[in-house]
Protein backbone atom coordinates (compact mmCIF):
# COMPACT_ATOMS: atom_id res chain seq x y z
CA UNK A 1 0.00 0.00 0.00
CA UNK A 2 1.34 3.42 -0.82
CA UNK A 3 0.45 6.97 -1.56
CA UNK A 4 0.43 6.96 -5.34
CA UNK A 5 3.32 8.74 -7.04
CA UNK A 6 4.29 8.45 -10.69
CA UNK A 7 7.96 8.13 -9.71
CA UNK A 8 7.31 5.10 -7.49
CA UNK A 9 5.06 3.48 -10.10
CA UNK A 10 7.68 3.88 -12.84
CA UNK A 11 10.45 2.46 -10.63
CA UNK A 12 8.39 -0.63 -9.84
CA UNK A 13 7.29 -1.02 -13.47
CA UNK A 14 10.93 -0.86 -14.65
CA UNK A 15 11.92 -3.71 -12.32
CA UNK A 16 8.83 -5.97 -12.28
CA UNK A 17 7.35 -5.19 -15.73
CA UNK A 18 4.48 -7.60 -16.49
CA UNK A 19 4.47 -9.17 -13.00
CA UNK A 20 3.08 -5.92 -11.60
CA UNK A 21 -0.42 -4.47 -11.30
CA UNK A 22 -0.85 -0.87 -10.17
CA UNK A 23 -4.09 0.37 -8.62
CA UNK A 24 -4.73 4.03 -7.88
CA UNK A 25 -7.40 6.67 -8.33
CA UNK A 26 -5.71 8.21 -11.38
CA UNK A 27 -6.69 5.24 -13.54
CA UNK A 28 -9.72 5.33 -15.80
CA UNK A 29 -12.42 2.81 -14.95
CA UNK A 30 -11.27 0.62 -17.88
CA UNK A 31 -7.61 0.76 -16.75
CA UNK A 32 -8.58 -0.03 -13.17
CA UNK A 33 -10.73 -2.98 -14.28
CA UNK A 34 -7.90 -4.31 -16.48
CA UNK A 35 -5.46 -4.20 -13.53
CA UNK A 36 -8.02 -5.79 -11.21
CA UNK A 37 -8.60 -8.71 -13.60
CA UNK A 38 -4.84 -9.23 -14.06
CA UNK A 39 -4.70 -9.73 -10.29
CA UNK A 40 -7.86 -11.87 -10.08
CA UNK A 41 -6.76 -14.17 -12.90
CA UNK A 42 -3.29 -14.65 -11.39
CA UNK A 43 -1.33 -12.92 -14.16
CA UNK A 44 0.66 -10.77 -11.73
CA UNK A 45 2.68 -11.50 -8.61
CA UNK A 46 2.96 -7.97 -7.23
CA UNK A 47 0.26 -5.39 -6.52
CA UNK A 48 1.23 -1.79 -5.92
CA UNK A 49 -1.70 0.27 -4.81
CA UNK A 50 -3.55 2.58 -2.52
CA UNK A 51 -5.72 1.52 0.42
CA UNK A 52 -8.35 -0.46 -1.55
CA UNK A 53 -5.61 -2.69 -2.98
CA UNK A 54 -5.54 -4.58 0.33
CA UNK A 55 -8.82 -6.18 -0.77
CA UNK A 56 -7.48 -7.60 -4.05
CA UNK A 57 -7.81 -11.31 -4.73
CA UNK A 58 -4.06 -11.91 -4.86
CA UNK A 59 -3.21 -15.42 -3.69
CA UNK A 60 -0.15 -16.88 -1.93
CA UNK A 61 0.82 -13.56 -0.40
CA UNK A 62 4.26 -13.58 1.16
CA UNK A 63 4.77 -9.92 1.97
CA UNK A 64 2.60 -6.85 2.51
CA UNK A 65 4.32 -3.48 2.82
CA UNK A 66 2.47 -0.42 4.08
CA UNK A 67 4.61 2.58 3.16
CA UNK A 68 4.27 5.65 5.40
CA UNK A 69 1.95 3.66 7.68
CA UNK A 70 1.27 6.70 9.85
CA UNK A 71 -0.46 8.55 7.00
CA UNK A 72 -4.09 9.46 7.63
CA UNK A 73 -5.06 8.59 4.04
CA UNK A 74 -5.13 4.91 5.01
CA UNK A 75 -8.30 5.62 6.98
CA UNK A 76 -11.42 5.31 4.87
CA UNK A 77 -14.57 7.12 5.89
CA UNK A 78 -16.64 5.24 3.30
CA UNK A 79 -19.10 2.68 4.59
CA UNK A 80 -17.95 0.50 6.11
CA UNK A 81 -15.14 2.65 7.51
CA UNK A 82 -11.78 0.89 7.81
CA UNK A 83 -8.08 1.48 8.44
CA UNK A 84 -6.13 -0.13 5.56
CA UNK A 85 -2.98 -0.42 7.69
CA UNK A 86 -4.85 -2.53 10.25
CA UNK A 87 -6.51 -4.61 7.52
CA UNK A 88 -3.03 -5.23 6.06
CA UNK A 89 -1.80 -6.54 9.41
CA UNK A 90 -4.85 -8.80 9.79
CA UNK A 91 -4.62 -10.06 6.21
CA UNK A 92 -0.92 -10.84 6.58
CA UNK A 93 -1.68 -12.83 9.72
CA UNK A 94 -4.48 -14.74 7.95
CA UNK A 95 -2.26 -15.42 4.91
CA UNK A 96 0.73 -16.33 7.11
CA UNK A 97 2.64 -13.53 5.39
CA UNK A 98 4.99 -10.87 6.67
CA UNK A 99 3.66 -7.33 7.04
CA UNK A 100 6.09 -4.40 7.10
CA UNK A 101 4.77 -1.08 8.39
CA UNK A 102 7.27 1.49 7.16
CA UNK A 103 7.57 5.04 8.42
CA UNK A 104 10.14 7.60 9.48
CA UNK A 105 7.51 8.78 11.97
CA UNK A 106 5.56 5.68 13.08
CA UNK A 107 1.99 6.03 14.28
CA UNK A 108 1.32 6.01 18.00
CA UNK A 109 -0.57 2.71 17.59
CA UNK A 110 2.34 1.00 15.83
CA UNK A 111 4.90 2.24 18.35
CA UNK A 112 2.66 1.07 21.18
CA UNK A 113 2.33 -2.37 19.57
CA UNK A 114 6.12 -2.52 19.16
CA UNK A 115 6.66 -1.54 22.81
CA UNK A 116 4.19 -4.22 23.90
CA UNK A 117 6.09 -6.84 21.87
CA UNK A 118 3.20 -7.33 19.47
CA UNK A 119 5.26 -5.95 16.57
CA UNK A 120 8.96 -6.25 15.99
CA UNK A 121 10.68 -2.86 15.67
CA UNK A 122 13.59 -2.25 13.31
CA UNK A 123 15.33 1.10 13.04
CA UNK A 124 17.21 2.00 9.88
CA UNK A 125 20.41 3.84 10.69
CA UNK A 126 21.11 4.99 7.13
CA UNK A 127 18.98 6.26 4.27
CA UNK A 128 18.85 4.17 1.10
CA UNK A 129 20.05 7.14 -0.95
CA UNK A 130 23.04 7.70 1.37
CA UNK A 131 22.06 11.38 1.44
CA UNK A 132 22.86 13.06 4.70
CA UNK A 133 20.15 14.70 6.72
CA UNK A 134 21.02 18.09 8.14
CA UNK A 135 19.93 18.69 11.68
CA UNK A 136 20.56 21.63 13.95
CA UNK A 137 19.49 22.60 17.42
CA UNK A 138 18.17 26.10 17.90
CA UNK A 139 17.84 27.60 21.35
CA UNK A 140 14.76 29.69 20.77
CA UNK A 141 14.37 30.85 24.36
CA UNK A 142 15.94 34.21 23.53
CA UNK A 143 13.10 34.91 21.08
CA UNK A 144 10.29 33.72 23.30
CA UNK A 145 7.97 36.00 25.16
CA UNK A 146 8.97 34.68 28.59
CA UNK A 147 9.97 36.23 31.89
CA UNK A 148 13.80 36.44 32.05
CA UNK A 149 14.01 33.87 34.88
CA UNK A 150 12.44 31.26 32.56
CA UNK A 151 14.68 32.21 29.60
CA UNK A 152 17.82 31.58 31.63
CA UNK A 153 16.78 28.34 33.31
CA UNK A 154 16.18 24.90 31.90
CA UNK A 155 12.53 24.65 32.89
CA UNK A 156 9.95 22.45 31.17
CA UNK A 157 7.32 24.54 29.43
CA UNK A 158 3.82 23.76 28.23
CA UNK A 159 3.08 24.57 24.61
CA UNK A 160 0.46 27.08 25.82
CA UNK A 161 3.25 29.04 27.54
CA UNK A 162 5.25 29.49 24.34
CA UNK A 163 5.00 32.15 21.68
CA UNK A 164 7.64 33.69 19.46
CA UNK A 165 6.93 37.39 19.26
CA UNK A 166 3.50 37.04 17.62
CA UNK A 167 4.41 33.85 15.71
CA UNK A 168 4.04 30.21 16.61
CA UNK A 169 7.42 29.24 15.10
CA UNK A 170 10.75 30.91 15.85
CA UNK A 171 12.24 33.21 13.24
CA UNK A 172 15.33 30.96 12.90
CA UNK A 173 13.17 27.97 12.01
CA UNK A 174 11.12 30.08 9.55
CA UNK A 175 14.33 31.29 7.88
CA UNK A 176 15.72 27.78 7.56
CA UNK A 177 12.45 26.43 6.15
CA UNK A 178 12.33 29.25 3.60
CA UNK A 179 15.96 28.64 2.62
CA UNK A 180 15.29 24.92 2.04
CA UNK A 181 12.07 25.67 0.13
CA UNK A 182 13.88 28.19 -2.11
CA UNK A 183 16.42 25.47 -2.97
CA UNK A 184 13.57 23.03 -3.76
CA UNK A 185 14.57 20.80 -0.84
CA UNK A 186 12.39 19.12 1.76
CA UNK A 187 12.29 19.85 5.45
Amino acid sequence: LFRSTPQMSSRFRAVFQNDLAILHSGLTSNEYEKEWFKIHLGFVKIVLGVRTSIFTLLENIGLIIVDEEHDGSYKSQDLPPYQARDIAVLRAKKEKACCILGSATPSVESMYNAMQGKYEYFKLENKYSNNTVDSIIIDSKKNMNLPSRLKEGNYPLKSTQISFQNDSISSEVCSLLKEKKDKGEQS
